[in-house]
């Protein structure tokens, strides 16, 4: 039984994706919890990015990797396809909680602790939670409690509320970007949390927690693969606004 299970998917991140999994191993040394990890790869160059010949000597005390490599490239629209390949490989394990990562943010200090001791706290206000996100994106406009973003804490039951396995997003999510003669300025992602929440936390009177006012990661300084800048320059005015905990002085959570 691990005491965390981790989802990350990646996509020619080789580099930065070394440097969460030092403080993942980190983490579970000083904290003493068990983790495994679940890395999906989106086919990135093999030349430039080489995970599948290195990434088993990633291993460590209180610290396992999974590794697996897409046969292509999803991307953005078929990124619910590298989402339930995730989903399987954890399925068959056993864990305590699931805490999905994005390849360019580093944690907290005391990631674990923190999470948990937060998570915890607002299934106790709450017995209806059983996710949380734990980035906040948009300080203007995130305050749903409907959708999992892509950096949430849950339980094995949220999972097992829609059967592992998520569809694609329907048609009209991916309308607004196609429409002519319409400027684009914050495009929608890739549709997985919305079809992997919206039907249990509404039909199954559930709750995903919002963590408003404070992230427990931190965005890294890099170019976003799904979002590529010279497509959308407008976008880093909306995007990766984080109120990173360890920044402030004070801990302020309030969810809504």
């Amino acid at each position: 039984m691990y005491d965390f299970c981790i989802l990350t998917p990646t996509f020619n991140r080789y580099e930065f994706l070394r440097k969460i999994s030092i403080q993942l191993q980190a983490e579970a040394i000083e904290n003493k919890v068990s983790i495994v990890h679940i890395i999906i790869d989106d086919s990135s160059d093999p030349k430039l990015y080489p995970y599948q010949d290195n990434i088993i000597n990633w291993n460590a005390r209180r610290y396992r990797i999974i590794y697996k490599k897409n046969p292509r490239n999803y991307g953005r629209n078929e990124f619910w396809k590298t989402w339930n390949r995730l989903m399987n490989a954890a399925r068959g394990l056993r864990w305590r909680w699931i805490i999905t990562i994005p390849d360019d943010h580093y944690l907290c200090n005391k990631f674990f602790v923190v999470i948990r001791e937060a998570y915890l706290r607002e299934k106790a206000m709450d017995p209806s939670i059983w996710a949380m996100n734990i980035l906040v994106k948009n300080l203007k406009n995130w305050g749903t409690d409907r959708y999992v973003d892509g950096a949430f804490i849950a339980e094995r039951s949220f999972f097992d509320s829609f059967g592992w396995k998520i569809n694609p997003p329907p048609n009209s999510w991916w309308r607004s970007e196609v429409l002519p003669k319409k400027e684009i300025i914050n495009p929608k992602g890739s549709g997985v949390g919305m079809v992997m929440s919206y039907k249990p936390s509404i039909f199954q009177n559930k709750r995903i927690a919002i963590v408003k006012n404070v992230s427990f990661l931190k965005p890294m300084d890099i170019p976003s693969v799904m979002f590529p800048p010279e497509r959308w320059p407008n976008r880093s005015k909306y995007w990766g606004l984080s109120n990173f905990i360890d920044d402030q002085k004070e801990e302020k959570i309030r969810t809504l």
